[in-house]
């Protein structure tokens, strides 16, 4: 049984029998000017349409499967994110409307190069990073993905103390407690504990002092830590590192009080909320 599919090249041959005709019409009424210009146009508009048509197929296979049947205008005006809710193109709104801005990250709890980052924007327009995990195999991957950025294998949190990391078996949310915390519940409902370990925690102003190139203002912040991000944030001098863009997770109406009442009084304004992520930037000197 013959197939009434055709296949690209298929296609191509009939939208080139089409703008041919078209010419044609034009050639017979006699208008010369749009007759010349037309076969350049035709070509182009033939090359861009089977050109969309290879990408769709290219994009389909590369996620799986999953139909990607895009036209050349909605590839044009694709964004891509990597964030778990968009908060890298959150970002990318703000670096693109403030001037001057230092092309560094600081990602504390950097979970992945890839899957969920807020940052690999950032990197593909060449900043550079630091970026901080207490999960060894991480920072493997940060290592390999990212070698020319400083990755860092620590416990984040206000000074140098002795915590304890909660490990979980989806290992995408743990976190840190104090040692005699008897509370190992995960931030995510039916989440189970594997296991737990004393930290010795460092602060992120030691951190950045610790590396290799110097770090001086931070163009951009994130901080996802499970619900240690204040502490996090504490540890870092704002007034002599003054990052222009901060992102820090808080789902409870206490941990959001805390961050607002922290960085407000510190010259920040929050400008956005995605899901549990507030957005804050430095605010301009000339409006103080």
């Amino acid at each position: 049984m013959k197939s009434n599919r055709i296949g690209a090249a298929g296609k191509f041959l009939l939208l080139l029998g089409q703008e041919r005709r078209a010419h044609n019409a034009l050639l017979a009424k006699g208008n010369d000017e749009s007759a010349t210009t037309a076969p350049i146009q035709i070509l182009k508009k033939l090359i861009a349409n089977l050109l969309a048509k290879v990408t769709s197929r290219l994009l389909t296979r590369l996620r799986n499967g999953v139909p990607q049947n895009l036209t050349r205008e909605e590839i044009r005006a694709a964004q891509i994110t990597f964030a778990q809710f968009g908060e890298d193109m959150a970002v990318l709104r703000w670096v693109d409307g403030l001037k001057m801005i230092p092309q560094i990250y600081v990602d504390v709890g950097c979970y992945h190069p890839i899957h969920f980052s807020n940052t690999l924007l950032l990197h593909k327009r060449d900043w550079k990073g630091v970026n901080v995990d207490l999960n060894k195999s991480r920072i493997t991957e940060f290592e390999r993905l990212r070698p020319g950025d400083y990755n860092v294998l620590a416990a984040v949190s206000s000074s140098e103390r002795e915590l304890k990391i909660f490990e979980y078996d989806l290992g995408s949310t743990d976190r840190l407690g104090e040692v005699h915390e008897e509370k190992p519940e995960s931030r995510i409902p039916g989440e189970k504990l594997t296991g737990t370990r004393l930290v010795k925690t460092r602060a992120l102003n030691s951190i950045l002092q610790s590396c290799p190139w110097p770090v001086g203002q931070i163009g951009y912040l994130n901080i996802d830590c499970e619900g240690h991000d204040l502490e996090v944030l504490k540890g870092l001098d704002l007034d002599r590192y003054q990052p222009a863009i901060i992102t820090i997770e808080a789902f409870l109406e206490e941990e959001r009080h805390a961050v607002f009442d922290h960085l407000i009084a510190r010259e920040y304004e929050h400008k956005e909320t995605i899901y549990g992520t507030l957005l804050f930037v430095k605010t301009p000197m000339e409006e103080k």
